[in-house]
């Protein structure tokens, strides 16, 4: 299961998405992420230039079909994420996001957002047909 981030705002707790969370404990992040470099790299990538990583490594630039692949990925995945966003409104995103990404369980998500434990199953369950209908255009895509 992920772990749902919070902040603390006065006395209150809120759930919030990873970039939030990391704008607030921006300097804790930062750290982390430098100690992990550290750990994997043996040293700071940060502190050191693109040509100096280029120069250390035995990578090998991709072909011009590998790029035009990935130009095209990229813009499959905008309109994806486009189509999501126009079928659902924002607590049925939350309840498909948190029951299959993170894991959850209906009863841990109807908690969060204060709603039943049915109330989250008809949600869910017409979120995922209002997904089918909204994604049926990319089905040659896959």
């Amino acid at each position: 299961m992920a772990k749902i981030k919070t902040i603390r705002v006065g006395r209150d707790e809120i759930i919030v998405d990873d970039a939030t969370y990391a704008a607030a404990n921006r300097d804790l992040e930062r750290s982390k992420k430098k100690n992990q470099r550290l750990r994997r790299y043996g040293y700071d990538c940060a502190e050191k230039s693109l040509d100096e990583m280029y120069s250390e490594t035995e990578f090998e630039p991709t072909a011009e079909t590998d790029a035009a692949e990935t130009a095209v990925d990229n813009v499959l995945a905008e309109q994806l994420w486009k189509a999501v966003n126009e079928a659902l409104d924002k607590t049925d995103r939350f309840i498909v996001t948190a029951y299959y990404r993170d894991k959850l369980t209906e009863n841990e998500i109807a908690a969060k957002i204060g709603i039943s434990r049915q109330a989250v199953s008809k949600r869910r369950k017409k979120a995922e047909e209002q997904l089918k209908s909204a994604l049926k255009k990319f089905e040659n895509f896959f």
